[in-house]
């Protein structure tokens, strides 16, 4: 007996944050305690937000556009950061 759709993601979603909590401590656990914290803090909103496109699973026409917006923004954001990188990389040589 399968449970419904709603009930089986509030287990998956408190283990993902729990796994999540953990990585971002052991992580932040390199360096200072304020990392320590920062890390478990960006893995309890990860956890949370994670399984968000699992429960859209089920509505492929709002899953679809929200992966590609977000892929989108991410590749962009990433764009931007290399472009400042290398912006400043070439100020310094001169």
């Amino acid at each position: 007996m399968s449970l419904p759709i709603p009930f089986y993601n509030i287990p998956v979603t408190i283990l993902n944050t729990l796994v999540a909590i953990t990585i971002g401590i052991l992580f932040g656990a390199l360096s200072d305690f304020q990392t320590v914290i920062s890390g478990g803090l960006s893995g309890m909103m990860a956890g949370i937000m994670g399984p968000i496109p699992g429960a859209m699973a089920d509505k492929p026409f709002l899953l679809l556009p929200f992966i590609t917006t977000l892929l989108s923004l991410f590749f962009f954001c990433c764009c931007m950061f290399f472009c400042k990188l290398r912006r400043r990389r070439t100020r310094r040589n001169f």
